[in-house]
């Protein structure tokens, strides 16, 4: 009955929520519950099997305090922007274009760093006792040594490095494109800044990675939320026709992510794929498992080992401080079934802070995010786009993943996530600050 009470729960916040948010159904504190609700109602599919009536109260109590925190600093930063922020007179724009040589170059840089990646893996599986196969085979290998194996057998660091690069790359070609197709200034040599969008969905493929397509998802929906907003003008056609989007990029993505199984080696074929166990493990397995972590828990030796693993690696490595934790977590299973090792964010807050981690945490990163997004609607309304438009939709993957998984601690919290926004903004100086020129259709 608890679980049927969180479902419940769950559907009464999204409407407070529309209701108090005014109905932006784009707005972080929304697209949380939002997919919080989607991924509790699918884990209902599996009631039986999974024991669902055995779920815990502490847990659902835990799971209800972590959401709440993140309403409750979402609600904060709303309440300081108070005054309509949508556009409500539809603006044009010059196109933005990067210069030839650029385009040039950034596609080769993506071409000769995937074909070193690509050789790289071949080595490392060499080195490892493995004999080189099909592309399927190298794949599932090297993603087993990169996760569990020691570091002589993963990418070198610069390659790591240089990929970081050409996915920054990516993001701004991805940007550009939808700039220059939602405000009707679309150019032929804008299909080659879709080229240079390319590596970075192979990138996600050899490092089966397919976390990577649904940050790609979550950009491209949220870059045609705000310019297709600016173009157009009337925020509620365009909230209904970015959802109608959404919903069939979804399909889309939950369709290649049980193609790209078998190709990622995850499964000999597809045969062998039972769709309803895939899906719902790889949805709703989180939310189970958090509830099987509270009961049986595992509380982190080390303070910061889970939630910060990255700083927790350059502590041990570094200054011989604590013990090294793989990034993964451990594998769970219910009545001898698998359900994965996914647990919702808030474990890892859980197992580092206790419930303070699950209240504070949440907190501060429902600041960032929700006032990353409404900063990033204020500066649209007032004729300008900053960087904190591309960093919210870049971050913004945050809040799907977060009955999943944390991925802002885990990624962006490091040297790569700093690394990686600090080349955003300088291709976003580059390439799109100083070539911003807005203007009303009445000045055009």
């Amino acid at each position: 009955m608890s679980y049927i009470a969180f479902v419940i729960f769950l559907l009464i916040l999204l409407a407070i929520c529309l209701r108090i948010f005014r109905n932006d159904i784009f707005s972080p504190p929304i697209v949380m519950v939002g997919v919080f609700i989607l991924c509790a109602t699918v884990g209902l599919l599996r009631y039986s099997d999974w024991n669902i009536a055995d779920y815990s109260f502490k847990s659902v109590i835990l799971l209800v305090v972590g959401i709440l925190s993140f309403l409750s600093a979402s609600y904060l930063v709303y309440s300081f922007q108070r005054h309509n922020n949508n556009i409500t007179i539809p603006l044009s724009r010059k196109r933005l274009d990067i210069p030839k040589w650029y385009v040039l170059f950034s596609l080769l840089l993506g071409v000769v760093f995937l074909y070193v990646m690509y050789k790289q893996m071949q080595y490392s599986i060499l080195v490892a006792g493995y004999k080189n196969g099909s592309i399927t085979q190298l794949i599932s290998k090297f993603h087993l040594l990169s996760l569990y194996a020691p570091e002589k057998y993963r990418i070198s660091a610069y390659v790591r490095y240089a990929m970081l690069i050409v996915i920054a790359n990516s993001m701004v070609y991805l940007y550009v494109f939808i700039h220059n197709s939602c405000f009707r200034v679309f150019k032929k040599r804008d299909l080659f800044y879709v080229v240079n969008v390319f590596p970075w969905p192979i990138y996600a493929i050899l490092a089966s990675s397919r976390y990577e397509l649904m940050v790609m998802m979550a950009m491209t929906l949220y870059f045609l939320y705000f310019l297709g907003g600016m173009h157009y003008g009337k925020p509620v056609k365009v909230r209904r026709k970015i959802f109608k989007i959404g919903t069939k990029m979804l399909l889309a993505f939950l369709t290649l992510f049980i193609m790209l199984t078998v190709f990622l080696g995850r499964s000999k074929s597809f045969s062998d794929i039972n769709i309803l166990n895939y899906i719902t493990i790889y949805i709703s397995a989180g939310i189970r498992n958090f509830d099987l972590y509270i009961n049986n828990p595992q509380l982190a030796e080390h303070v910061i080992s889970e939630t910060f693993p990255t700083i927790n690696s350059i502590m041990y490595k570094c200054f011989g401080i604590g013990e090294y934790h793989s990034l993964p977590l451990e594998f769970r299973n219910i009545n001898g079934l698998n359900t994965g090792n996914i647990f919702t964010c808030f474990r890892r807050y859980y197992a580092d802070f206790g419930v303070l981690g699950v209240f504070i945490i949440p907190f501060f990163l429902g600041l960032i995010i929700t006032g990353l997004y409404y900063s990033s609607k204020k500066s649209c309304k007032n004729n300008k786009i900053g960087f904190e438009l591309i960093l919210f939709a870049y971050l913004a993957r945050c809040i799907f993943f977060m009955p999943i998984e944390d991925y802002f601690f885990i990624f962006d919290v490091s040297p790569r996530g700093i690394f990686k926004i600090t080349i955003l903004y300088i291709l976003y100086c580059l390439f799109i600050k100083k070539r911003v020129m807005l203007k009303t259709d009445s000045n055009a």
